[in-house]
């Protein structure tokens, strides 16, 4: 039986950064549409889907990828996105580091019980209007991600300090 693979890093090119953001259509392209491996992070996984078709694959359970969908994985996790197509959407990440740095109760986190380190993991399926407005913080946090702008990671850990406070 093969290791399951582990990536240690947010971010393999800068080895500083505790946070990332990526267009999933960008990611399935950079593969060429193949397949990634089973593997597992060591730190947080937030998968917001706009549009997908296929499979995800956490801790031996299959969901299936479909429309308007956001997916929680914790670190350790063991996951496989499988796309029939190009999927449309994000895939963020962050570590433990980026919320201690952003002020961003673990324990606050951990009591969503979005992230689960076993059993199911189903995806969430806001209606549209929370589904949009979680897709507009999202754009404007890639925005930020994506510019030059000084502080921007202040300024992404203050869009998760809002919207995680205003689950509350």
């Amino acid at each position: 039986m093969n290791e399951v693979k582990t990536y240690q890093k947010v971010n393999s090119k800068k080895e500083s950064l505790n946070f990332g953001i990526s267009k999933m259509e960008d990611i399935y392209a950079k593969r060429h549409g193949k397949v990634d491996e089973p593997h597992r992070h060591n730190y947080y996984t937030v998968l917001i889907i706009n549009k997908a078709k296929g499979q995800h694959k956490i801790d031996f359970n299959t969901y299936a990828l479909a429309d308007k969908q956001i997916f929680f994985v914790a670190p350790g996790q063991v996951h496989q996105v499988i796309e029939e197509e190009t999927s449309y959407g994000f895939a963020m990440t962050f570590s433990n580091q980026f919320l201690i740095e952003n002020d961003v109760r673990l324990s606050f986190i951990e009591s969503l019980n979005l992230f689960q380190n076993y059993g199911q993991s189903p995806p969430l399926t806001p209606n549209k209007m929370q589904f949009d407005t979680i897709v507009n913080y999202t754009n404007q946090i890639f925005n930020l991600f994506s510019s030059e702008t000084n502080m921007k990671f202040l300024s992404i850990g203050a869009f998760f300090k809002t919207s995680t406070y205003r689950v509350q």
